[in-house]
């Protein structure tokens, strides 16, 4: 029976390599989204162009709204799917594979990256049995790549979770979203905060690419409409532990980043530490999704988390060694922290710190 690929990116090309490992022939790809025709030397189709509803179809695609990948293929006809994970549990060669592309957290040599004092120090931070057991079973995960150790997302809001341990205890909030992409943070702050009476002083979102920001500026408007009170104050900048100039890679989606230097498709962008910017803002709530400046963000905030206390949520899977580097650099700034980790994306991704003052008093 013929096979197909969906997905002709990273992960897709890691999948081809895994499964022709293990004896599986690809016959072609299958993408909505790419202007590709050929990828790995095969084919690349729309769905509406396969007329072979018997194909075996694996999903590379590891993002969290990939359920709805089954239903459009189901959708059109298609009866043999199968998803990201059963791909991953049927053959394991792909997660070999997966480990070579570098992509965030993932290293081949992963193994050497770890720091077992660290990683003690960091558990004995967590705060909850849940975020304990997430933590060792990422680190496990890591280290042998055993599907037993999977840890599948939550299904919460991320950055707005129902959990009792990290549920706001404020009565108005003040949001840094640094990293705010196109708005998703900005809509599910005010959505949580409507639904649980909290009044919505200011949201500051710090934004470095112009596409995104775009997208943002038009999500922030709806929301004006719907919550006049609120100031939404929008930076098109980066977050970084001292102002300055740095080069970015303005590609236009979640994963845009600073580079170290100039490339194709990266321009100069300004980047402010939080000190210094918000400086009189009183922010109570922190988020950090900034694709691997979180530490050089956090050093450039370290006056307002040692001050105010806000309550804090640090992406940690950007690089390998954050799990650990980023917990105890924040308990060196400020102890007074209970800590949890969640985890809201496919292999890893979307794996969240959150940090509650222990007082968890932080009425505004």
């Amino acid at each position: 029976m013929k096979a197909a690929i969906y997905g002709a990116g990273e992960y897709g090309k890691a999948f081809f390599k895994g499964l022709k490992k293990g004896d599986m022939n690809i016959d072609c790809f299958i993408d909505q989204y790419t202007s590709k025709k050929i990828f790995m030397d095969l084919p690349v189709y729309k769905i509406e162009d396969i007329e072979d509803k018997e194909l075996n179809i694996y999903i590379s695609v590891s993002l969290n709204n990939n359920l709805a990948i089954p239903d459009i293929l189901n959708k059109n006809g298609f009866k043999n799917i199968h998803s990201f994970t059963n791909s991953l549990e049927k053959y394991p060669n792909i997660l070999s594979e997966l480990m070579k592309t570098n992509i965030l957290w993932m290293r081949e040599q992963n193994s050497e990256y770890f720091d077992y004092q660290c990683i003690d120090s960091v558990y004995n931070l967590l705060s909850d049995k849940n975020s304990k057991q997430i933590y060792k079973d990422t680190l496990e995960f890591r280290k042998t790549l055993d599907m037993r150790y999977y840890i599948f997302p939550d299904s919460d809001l991320q950055y707005f979770p129902n959990d009792t341990n990290l549920k706001l205890n404020i009565n108005s909030l003040s949001l840094v979203d640094c990293g705010a992409y196109i708005g998703d943070t900005v809509k599910s702050a005010m959505y949580y905060a409507s639904k649980n009476n909290i009044k919505v002083k200011s949201i500051f979102s710090f934004e470095a690419d112009q596409t995104n920001i775009n997208k943002l500026n038009k999500e922030i408007i709806k929301q004006q409409e719907l919550f006049p009170h609120t100031d939404f104050i929008v930076y098109l900048a980066g977050i970084w532990s001292h102002n300055t100039i740095l080069y970015f890679s303005n590609d236009g989606n979640s994963a845009s980043s600073i580079c170290e230097k100039d490339t194709q498709n990266s321009i100069k962008i300004p980047v402010f530490n939080l000190d210094s910017t918000l400086q009189g803002a009183n922010p109570n709530y922190i988020k950090m999704d900034i694709e691997g400046a979180e530490q050089e963000a956090i050093k450039g905030a370290k006056e307002l988390i040692k001050k105010l206390t806000p309550h804090l949520a640090i992406s940690v899977y950007h690089k390998p060694k954050d799990l650990w580097e980023i917990p105890l650099l924040i308990d060196s700034i400020n102890p007074n922290y209970d800590m949890h980790l969640r985890v809201y994306g496919h292999l890893g991704r979307e794996t969240i710190l959150y940090c509650i003052p222990k007082d968890n008093n932080q009425n505004v």
